[in-house]
């Protein structure tokens, strides 16, 4: 581990969001392009591929009340090690043994690769951040957080094109290199707390007098923070804990849908299938603008109100995407939910940590994100099916829409805790 002579923060920004991209980035996106490419040449299912992905999206939030444990008590590199050992399994086994076999495919893509997102991502580098950044906490949160954009633009045409030269086997190559790359730069750059060098959150060093930009003396700010470390047990038995639940799961809830059956709704409509796939694209435009930008707004507006009027924005894209039958329309719709998901994304961790601390913050998020996994990974499949029961998606749009106001109402109860006086 390297051994910083100035305040290591945006360093920190910079790594995070580095192993952020290659965890992430060539997995998830890229290796949907590998997916597609091999059930087209090989003889399994779409059925598979589908019970795959779905059990991938579960998996990758399902253990994170002990990827939380692990952060809090062994450490957030400890976590990132498991996450990307478990990556680089994955795709040896997707490179190697799946060819097509439904058995491989479950454990490889569904099972280990899902767990190595969940040990290897968001919540322990989230964590990192957050020790270190507290006056600039949601912009710093914003500007990690288009790691995933790019991911999604950068990936999935590197892994077409080795795809095209070399077959879908040498993407999840690709994949399992990537990540033992990131490895290294893990063990040598990443540091999980300002104390470990002798640096403190924001730009205090310890035992000198100089303190840089940073670090200067806070003024008053109208964004809420606690000033004293809740203990999790504490935190998990305060209603603001579960009215944030119920915020995560309403915006998410509308955006897992219109990602899922956004494509299908669209060509019901009547465009053509290449004006269709432009929403996606819209939506990660939309995502990549929003999150650096509502990341630097909620530094100085309380993010739970941003979080709140995103999750409006979110649920406005998915209610226009019913009449949505132009190209101007699919782009507007898909930069509107884009977009509010994005900036409502980086709200989340701001919020908690702005709440309860930032020690507990692991374990917190780490018990409500499987939560909010599992109450929203049916949500496109009921879609689907009340598309099948009625021949329109109107009335799922209108449903899952009518749910994001189960988050709005949430966020307007998630108030500031108050804290029983606690010794020290």
């Amino acid at each position: 581990m390297i051994k910083p002579k100035r305040w290591y923060g945006w360093w920190i920004v910079a790594i995070c969001w580095l192993t952020y991209f290659i965890n992430s980035g060539f997995p998830m996106y890229g290796g949907n392009v590998a997916n597609s490419m091999m059930v087209a040449q090989t003889e399994m299912s779409r059925t598979v591929l589908g019970l795959g992905a779905t059990l991938f999206n579960l998996f990758s939030g399902l253990f994170g009340v002990v990827v939380g444990n692990l952060i809090t008590k062994k450490g957030a590199k400890i976590s990132m090690y498991v996450g990307t050992c478990a990556i680089i399994v994955a795709a040896l086994v997707m490179g190697f043994l799946c060819n097509g076999n439904s058995v491989m495919f479950i454990i490889g893509y569904g099972f280990i690769l899902g767990i190595g997102i969940n040990f290897g991502t968001a919540l322990p580098l989230q964590n990192t951040i957050i020790f270190w950044h507290d006056k600039k906490r949601s912009l710093s949160l914003g500007l990690w957080a288009t790691a995933a954009g790019v991911g999604s633009f950068i990936a999935a045409p590197i892994m077409s094109k080795l795809a095209g030269n070399f077959g879908w086997q040498a993407c999840w190559i690709f994949v399992a290199i990537a990540a033992a790359v990131n490895l290294v730069i893990i063990k040598c750059f990443l540091i999980e707390k300002p104390s470990m060098v002798g640096q403190e959150q924001d730009g205090y060093l310890n035992g000198s007098k100089s303190v840089s930009e940073t670090g200067k003396a806070k003024k008053p700010s109208r964004v809420y923070k606690t000033d004293v470390e809740w203990e999790y047990k504490d935190a998990i038995k305060t209603p603001t804990a579960w009215m944030i639940l119920l915020g995560m799961c309403g915006y998410f809830c509308v955006y897992i849908v219109v990602m899922n059956q956004g494509i299908n709704l669209v060509l019901e409509n009547g465009l053509e299938a290449t004006q269709a796939a432009m929403l996606m694209s819209a939506i990660g435009i939309g995502s990549l603008i929003a999150r650096p930008v509502f990341g630097a707004i909620s530094d100085y507006v309380e993010p739970r109100w941003v979080w709140l009027v995103m999750t409006l924005v979110t649920m406005l894209g998915a209610f226009l995407l019913k009449s949505c039958d132009s190209i101007a329309m699919v782009y507007l719709c898909g930069i509107l939910i884009g977009g509010g998901f994005g900036g409502a994304f980086v709200q989340v961790p701001a919020v908690i940590s702005n709440y309860f601390g930032k020690k507990a913050y692991a374990r917190i998020y780490g018990l409500l994100l499987p939560i909010m996994n599992i109450v929203t990974c049916i949500a496109p499949t009921l879609a689907g099916a009340i598309y099948d029961a009625n021949g329109s998606y109107d009335m799922a749009i209108n449903i899952f829409v009518a749910f994001g106001f189960v988050g709005v109402i949430g966020l307007l109860f998630a108030r500031p805790p108050k804290r029983k006086t606690q010794e020290g």
